[in-house]
């Protein structure tokens, strides 16, 4: 993970250094915030073997997460990090046929499966504040680093892979003058060589409490992660989606 903090932090650098003159950072405003999403796993896993199903033979059910992230605002930009970790653990099952394998190990229905994807976010986007509406679009660096283990017969197989991915982002956010208020849709994604990444989402927000020093503010929305990942022979044709709940402080 140091590896990805290191290079999307550097990203941002860059980014702000290249677009934002130095006399607009004493500006300088924004919000960080924490959510707790309730996220379902679909989709199929493979490690140099037979695709496994997530939910069908590897046993991941719905896990509630954490994602914390920050945003840092100045004049026509807005800079964003992000961080999600997902950890699922589980037994085999529904395993019928004794040649399904993952790595040098053949899988039965008293396997031990767990699995962590750890995805970091770090960009900017050149914001066009309107009435009523704020729009913005720009790019960052999303690092996947993804961990798999599996306990099949008295022998374990272990995968890993990672891969720092440059993506464009996106947002659109409605926040009505008089009601508190405010809706987004926003989102990354990029597809190279046959893989892709999205991730996107859609907040309902609720501003409890202004002053001129802090906000504090409630949200809830849906978030959905769809990845299409083919690195160092660990395979990954998966969605992560469900509702979220947060709250955030602007300063």
């Amino acid at each position: 993970m140091t590896k990805g903090l290191i290079f999307s932090a550097a990203a941002c650098l860059c980014l702000l250094l290249l677009a934002a003159p130095a006399s607009a950072l004493p500006l300088l405003d924004g919000d960080a915030g924490v959510r707790y999403w309730s996220v379902k796993p679909s989709g199929d896993l493979s490690y140099d073997g037979d695709n496994l199903d997530l939910e069908d033979n590897l046993d991941f059910e719905r896990e509630g997460v954490p994602s914390v992230y920050v945003r840092a605002d100045i004049p026509l930009l807005m800079l964003e990090a992000r961080y999600t970790r997902l950890d699922y653990s589980g037994d085999g099952k529904n395993i019928t046929s004794s040649s399904d394998e993952f790595g040098s190990i053949t899988l039965n229905n008293d396997a031990s499966t767990e699995a962590t994807l750890n995805i970091l976010h770090g960009g900017a986007m050149f914001s066009v504040p309107l009435p009523v509406v704020d729009l913005g679009l720009g790019a960052g660096v999303s690092y996947l680093d993804a961990e798999t283990e599996i306990k099949a017969n008295g022998n374990t197989e272990t995968a890993t892979a990672e891969a720092p991915l440059p993506v464009a982002k996106a947002r659109a956010e409605f926040s009505p003058p008089i009601l508190g208020f405010d809706f987004a849709v926003s989102g990354e994604g990029l597809v190279y060589s046959g893989n892709s990444f999205y991730d996107l989402r859609g907040t309902i927000g609720y501003t409890l409490w202004d002053s001129t020093l802090a906000g504090l503010r409630v949200e809830g929305g849906y978030r959905h992660i769809k990845i299409d990942f083919d690195e160092e022979d660990l395979v990954l044709d998966a969605n992560f989606s469900g509702p979220f709940a947060g709250v955030s402080l602007s300063f």
